[in-house]
């Protein structure tokens, strides 16, 4: 059987090689000329099925040479198709306006090329059909999915086929040809499109063409081409009548997307390849450059990988790479925030680039710290245990990190340097990250060695409890108090917890620590008791880790029972952050501790979304209002007015209240007009060792200020 033959109109022979050679492994017979004019002069005796056209050619460009080919007889239903780099709208029109059928841009993709061209000869085909039988024409447009249309302008007539109707969704059994009526037979989408055609400028035998996506009444999602030609008069001027063809591509478009998908992303994860990577890097790189912005790449690889996939198989590693990826996307979601502030898009910023590596893109850096937080996050991701095929599998990573301006001016030096870093990151122990510079390995390496000393800091007993009082507002009195965190670290001081505490969380420390404060407090405060004979409250912080553990309700009831600890002394203060993802198991939770005797205080209240619902829900004995309602409460006639309405729907729900935060004599006065309950904060007292809490017992706190 005779192959197709494709004329290739390009004066770059690298073009006519890498066309000619994909084209020929797809089937095709493949002659290649330099120059229109060598199209318009060989065209006859080449009789191709198909051309590819540049548009820039030495002498006559591609438009002159595609309008002169279809002055030839035998070129009339050939499809032409421009090659071009050109994407505005003008160059596109004056494609069709030469006679055009279709075009593509470069540089284009070698895997759709030849399924582009072999459904262009299917329609070309189908299109030729058509013009020599008028027998057959009904079964030609069935078969191409093409329909077509008259318009006659002097009569305002318009001829629909039976099959253009189908296309577009109409019903037109009784259509007599009016516009009028056939705008109100057709879904808006369809009546509008037609109604821009036909009100179009056009030229007589210069074709136009509109791709549209239309919606149909049930609701489909339907891609139609919409073609157009200007018949003229006896005078070859006046335009008389437009006919043209609507053709469904609704298939051919998803045909397109699928090879898309599969020239662009992994078929394993479903993340991008090494392909899409690069160009959105290269993208991203762009804008950096203009905004003078700073851009971070990741390099991943999976640690001792190959292990995996020789003790399990590769079916295992597959899988294994399938969860890593998971974990990766998850990772980047949660750190969205630090790296696109309002945004959660992350398509495109994770890559697998082949076997176990993979790159994850951060534009928009603020500072180099966010990608060593991301990185961190990666790393605590994938080193929780995976379920393989019914087998616990424990891994590690390695992740080089490189920065634009300061790591390369071009995307092959930050992809060389990330994966420079990463090697150093293996040689330094595996299951860390390494920046490129040095400088900046030296601000990492001091991070690994607070977390590596954070790590030892229970055990060389370098942390501490400071207590801050909780005062009655209106006898001055200390009711309880809150058990703040430091750690005494033997180099670098006392290290208040904004230094440490996300440190503590993101290594997996945050249940130890915890255990450590909880128990501390209770043998600290043991022996405490208020100026007026009560026994003291002590307020302790409860984290995510602890909260979301299954056994804390358990240890806490050891943890009393061993110290003596009575229950109705110890309160927890929770967020809300730590309720909001199971909602349910957490309600739980609170009801079993409530039934255990302790006090449930909301902390931070009025920062989160949900507060009222807590507050009418869930069983807590007091709240805590935010220190950012309370800075300019005395001045602010907006944050008095919230103060003052949080109070009272606490007092509703019978909630004892206490403010944070109270620097001011103002504060305290206003807040004490509001019927505030409970009061905490640098004017009473900072938070002190607990030696120093004892004195604070014996009467009223004067005020500081």
């Amino acid at each position: 059987m005779k192959r197709p033959l494709v004329l290739v109109v390009d004066d770059e022979p690298g073009i006519q090689s890498l066309i000619g050679e994909t084209l020929s492994q797809a089937g095709f017979e493949v002659e290649a000329v330099s120059t229109g004019q060598e199209a318009v002069t060989r065209f006859p005796l080449l009789k191709p099925d198909l051309v590819l056209m540049d548009v820039l050619l030495p002498g006559m460009n591609g438009f002159a040479a595609c309008s002169l080919l279809r002055r030839l007889p035998q070129a009339a239903h050939v499809p032409i198709v421009f090659m071009t780099s050109f994407e505005d709208t003008e160059s596109v029109e004056r494609a069709y306006e030469a006679g055009a059928t279709d075009f593509m841009s470069k540089p284009f993709n070698p895997l759709i090329l030849g399924h582009r061209v072999r459904y262009l000869l299917r329609a070309g085909a189908a299109l030729r059909e058509l013009s020599r039988s008028k027998e057959h024409l009904a079964h030609a447009q069935h078969l191409a999915q093409v329909g077509s249309w008259e318009w006659d302008l002097a009569k305002r007539q318009l001829r629909v086929s039976e099959r253009a109707a189908i296309i577009l969704g109409l019903s037109i059994r009784e259509f007599s040809g009016s516009l009028d009526e056939f705008l109100s037979l057709a879904p808006a989408a369809v009546g509008g499109l037609f109604k821009s055609v036909l009100e179009g400028s056009f030229v007589p035998h210069h074709p136009s063409r509109q791709d549209h996506t239309l919606t149909m009444p049930d609701g489909e999602q339907r891609t139609v081409s919409l073609q157009a030609r200007a018949l003229p008069a006896e005078d070859g001027r006046t335009v008389v009548s437009l006919t043209g063809t609507v053709q469904d591509i609704t298939e051919r478009r998803r045909i397109e997307e699928h090879i898309h998908h599969l020239a662009y992303y992994d078929s394993l994860t479903g993340l991008p390849n090494r392909l899409l990577f690069r160009d959105r890097a290269q993208q991203a790189l762009a804008a950096a450059k203009r905004h003078e912005a700073m851009l971070g790449i990741l390099f991943l690889d999976i640690d001792r990988f190959k292990f995996i996939n020789d003790s399990l198989g590769h079916s295992a590693g597959d899988a294994l790479l399938k969860q890593v990826a998971e974990r990766i996307m998850e990772a980047i979601r949660a750190s969205d925030s630090v790296v696109r502030p309002g945004t959660s898009e992350t398509a495109g910023a994770v890559a697998r680039l082949g076997g176990d590596e993979f790159t994850i893109l951060l534009p928009d850096l603020r500072q180099p710290d966010h990608a060593s937080g991301i990185a961190r996050r990666i790393l605590s991701a994938i080193a929780n245990p995976f379920l393989v095929e019914g087998r616990e599998v424990f891994i590690t990573g390695s992740i080089g990190i490189s920065l634009h301006p300061s790591d390369g001016e071009n995307l092959e030096e930050l992809l060389k340097n990330a994966d420079t870093a990463m090697y150093q990151a293996k040689n330094e122990g595996r299951n860390n990250y390494q920046f490129y510079s040095r400088s900046m390995n030296e601000m990492a390496a001091d991070r690994l060695a607070l977390e590596n000393d954070l790590r030892r800091a229970i055990e060389r007993h370098e942390l501490r409890l400071h207590y801050q009082p909780l005062v009655d507002i209106h006898t001055g009195l200390v009711i309880g108090v809150e058990a703040l965190l430091r750690w005494a670290h033997p180099t670098r001081g006392l290290l208040p917890p904004g230094r440490f505490v996300d440190l503590v969380e993101e290594i997996g420390l945050g249940q130890a620590v915890g255990e450590w404060v909880l128990e501390t407090a209770c043998r600290e405060t043991a022996p405490w008791q208020s100026a007026d004979g009560r026994p003291l409250i002590v307020a302790v912080n409860v984290s995510n880790a602890q909260f979301s553990d299954r056994g804390l309700v358990t240890r806490l009831s050891r943890l009393l029972r061993e110290t003596g600890f009575a229950s109705s002394r110890l309160e927890l203060e929770l967020t809300e952050t730590i309720m909001m993802p199971q909602p349910e198991e957490a309600a739980a939770v609170l009801q079993q501790l409530k039934g255990m005797g302790l006090r449930l205080a909301l902390d931070d209240f009025g920062t989160g979304y949900s507060s009222i619902g807590h507050l009418r829900t869930l069983p807590f004995d007091t709240v805590k209002i935010d220190r950012s309602f309370i800075t300019e409460v005395a001045t602010n006639a907006t944050d008095a007015t919230i103060a003052e309405a949080m109070i009272t729907m606490a007092h509703a729900r019978d909630l004892r209240v206490l403010a944070e935060g109270i620097e001011t004599v103002p504060q305290l006065s206003l807040l004490r007009q509001l019927g505030c309950d409970e009061v905490q904060g640098y004017l009473f007292s900072p938070p002190v060792p607990a030696d120093s809490i004892p004195p604070l017992l014996t009467g009223p706190i004067v005020p500081r200020g």
